[in-house]
């Protein structure tokens, strides 16, 4: 998705950009980023997204171990219910999972809403 957005982005701008004198991190951060932003942020929330529900994986490959090293929140509600029998304590981890979960999903409706209504590039 990032590559596809970079490859978006009008080759003209690039080009008037250096023609400013805009060049390397300047050229980066003034004119690339701020075209790729709305991509950007709704990668990093649905990789969120993701990784909050990677249970199976961490489950069927580490089990959380060794030690914690490799556990989540899902392993975690998972040990608190089925091995140290806690479960108050599983149902508020759970209703915190639920919770990231639903925020998450919720600033990926708001910022697919603002793309639609403002565009892709942000009204500009």
């Amino acid at each position: 998705m990032i590559l596809a957005a970079l490859r978006a982005i009008p080759s003209s701008l690039l080009d008037v950009s250096l023609t400013d004198g805009a060049a390397g991190w300047k050229r980066f951060r003034y004119v690339i980023l701020p075209q790729i932003r709305a991509v950007l942020l709704l990668d990093c929330l649905l990789v969120g997204i993701k990784s909050l529900g990677a249970f199976t994986l961490v489950f069927a490959l580490t089990g959380g171990g060794p030690g914690y090293a490799t556990e989540i929140l899902a392993t975690y509600v998972y040990r608190l219910t089925f091995f140290l029998h806690e479960p108050g304590y599983a149902s508020a981890a759970g209703i915190v999972l639920a919770l990231l979960f639903f925020t998450l999903v919720f600033l990926v409706f708001l910022q697919r809403r603002a793309v639609a209504f403002l565009g892709p590039r942000g009204g500009r």
